[in-house]
């Protein structure tokens, strides 16, 4: 058994770790995107970049060209959403690291699983919102998805939430444990 948990949070460290960089790499080109488009710099690595929201992929410039509160609105979303999915990873990482596995139910546990449960509401909130406003400024039409894909982090974050109450109820049954003994 043990080596299967060993195994496994390997695994989980392999993936959190490959989504930090991917998501950390994503900011940077974006934020770099977005600089170069606004002050016209014609790097022609930006001008491949393409950004895929819904069904709709779009390029930094055509965003531009949508309008200045468009291209205001899609860069503060897009950097608020990749820095929420880089808190999310990082706590992630963050409990796979810290937690004593032996003894679980402390307070920094519970914390911590009750952090990534609000970060991952918050993220499928913000996945929400994003693609509905991306829609109705670049269609033309207020739409919201009620996809699996743009639900999933409420899903995540409902779980984690009850599953951080779960973590808060062992923490007072250890410490009525603990004053028992």
């Amino acid at each position: 058994m043990q080596n299967y948990s060993n195994l496994a949070t390997t695994f989980l460290r392999i993936i959190l770790w490959i989504s930090l960089i991917s998501a950390t790499i994503a900011l940077i080109v974006i934020v770099l995107g977005l600089i170069a488009v606004t002050f016209d710099f014609n790097l022609p690595i930006f001008s491949g970049i393409k950004i895929t929201i819904g069904a709709t992929t779009f390029t930094i410039q055509e965003i531009k060209k949508s309008g200045i509160v468009n291209f205001v609105v899609f860069g503060i979303s897009a950097v608020c959403y990749l820095s929420l999915l880089i808190k999310l990873t990082n706590n992630a990482l963050n409990v796979l690291y810290k937690v004593d596995f032996h003894n679980p139910f402390n307070e920094y546990t519970s914390n911590s699983i009750t952090k990534l449960g609000s970060t991952a509401l918050t993220l499928g909130i913000l996945n929400i919102v994003f693609s509905s406003v991306i829609s109705l400024f670049y269609n033309k039409r207020f739409v919201i998805d009620f996809s699996f894909e743009n639900f999933s982090f409420l899903i995540i974050g409902a779980i984690l939430y009850i599953v951080s109450l779960i973590f808060k109820r062992g923490v007072a049954l250890q410490s009525e444990n603990d004053l028992t003994i």
